[in-house]
């Protein structure tokens, strides 16, 4: 091959990358709803608030969240909890001992006369948001470019979402406007058919640690959102380009870690989830992701230990997956079944 016709076939194949996305949508027969998050060639991931600006305020409220919009993140991700009164609060636990001045299980408090004066064990103490008060703080015009990843623990009762729907349509009753502004994550098959009920115009993602889990019981969801481990090696790697072949993005997480954020940076994921997205905001920006020094052997023994960690820890956290699911349920295709 000459030099003259090197440049030539890179630029085609940085066209064909960049169009791929829009290729894949019209022989799918239909647009993925997320393909406006698609990192095409040359592009970094984007950046993701790990429950906000985890790493600098109380995880999981306003001011987190804030924090991580205010940094320049493309997106807030957090979880959310139905309290016995159906109102939807802001937590990722279903115990509210770790991280709020609350005792017991949300699921047996009523907003109102148990939660409503709770706050943050970690300073600055700040009330229990609810899901309420994330949308409207999204639905703000400065806000107006970012968007929210929920993160629906399989603990959640199946009422869930028609919740969200009701909440969502107190702010506009086409619920079509919210499209691209919340995405649904979904561990447990069990949620899919009342979510794409009460939310059709939502885009759903799977939030797992396990490919077996994600391949088998999600094949036809919008998006992935993949704990690291699961992309290191052979299988992870097959599991990234199918995704991204049928046009689907990938999100990693949870990334906090220099070394963890290059290895996504390689693999091409289209985000990463991190407590500390004002840093890696930087760190992508900065020559540092691209630079080689004179210890690459250094850099390259610790990578290859960090890929065999990866692969260990995959295998251990598939099974873990699993057993922990199938606490909230079996696994089965659900094709759009309903009880009740």
């Amino acid at each position: 091959m000459s030099a003259e016709t090197t440049p030539l076939l890179f630029e085609v194949n940085r066209i064909i990358d960049s169009i791929r996305p829009v290729l894949n949508e019209f022989s799918n027969g239909s647009a993925n709803r997320l393909s406006f998050t698609l990192s095409h060639f040359g592009k970094k991931p984007y950046v993701i608030g790990h429950r906000g600006a985890s790493d600098t305020y109380p995880e999981n409220t306003i001011l987190a969240f804030e924090k991580a919009i205010d940094d320049g993140a493309d997106a807030i991700e957090f979880d959310i909890r139905k309290t016995l009164d159906d109102k939807v609060v802001v937590l990722h636990d279903s115990r509210l001992e770790r991280t709020t001045t609350g005792i017991g299980k949300i699921a047996k408090a009523n907003y109102h006369s148990d939660l409503e004066h709770v706050t943050t064990k970690r300073a600055p103490h700040c009330r229990l948001p609810l899901f309420d008060d994330v949308v409207d703080m999204l639905l703000k015009e400065q806000h107006r470019q970012v968007w929210g990843v929920i993160d629906i623990k399989p603990g959640n009762p199946l009422n869930i979402f028609e919740l969200l729907a009701e909440i969502l349509r107190t702010r506009n009753s086409d619920l079509g406007v919210f499209s691209k502004r919340i995405m649904l994550g979904i561990w447990h098959p069990k949620f899919l058919p009342y979510a794409r009920k009460a939310l059709p115009d939502i885009p759903i993602v799977n939030i797992s640690e396990s490919l077996t889990i994600s391949r088998e019981f999600f094949s036809d969801v919008d998006g992935y959102s993949m704990s690291a481990c699961t992309l290191a090696g052979k299988d992870g790697q097959s599991f990234l380009k199918d995704v991204h072949d049928a046009g689907k993005p990938v999100f990693v997480w949870t990334i906090n870690a220099k070394s963890y954020a290059k290895d996504c940076y390689d693999w091409g994921v289209d985000a990463i989830i991190t407590d500390k997205p004002k840093y890696f905001i930087e760190y992508f920006q900065g020559n540092e992701l691209m630079s080689t020094n004179n210890y690459w052997w250094f850099s390259s023994f610790f990578r290859f230990l960090r890929i065999l960690y990866y692969k260990l820890d995959s295998r251990i956290t598939d099974y873990k997956t699993r057993r922990w699911l199938l606490k909230y349920g079996p696994l089965e295709k659900t094709e759009n079944k309903i009880d009740g």
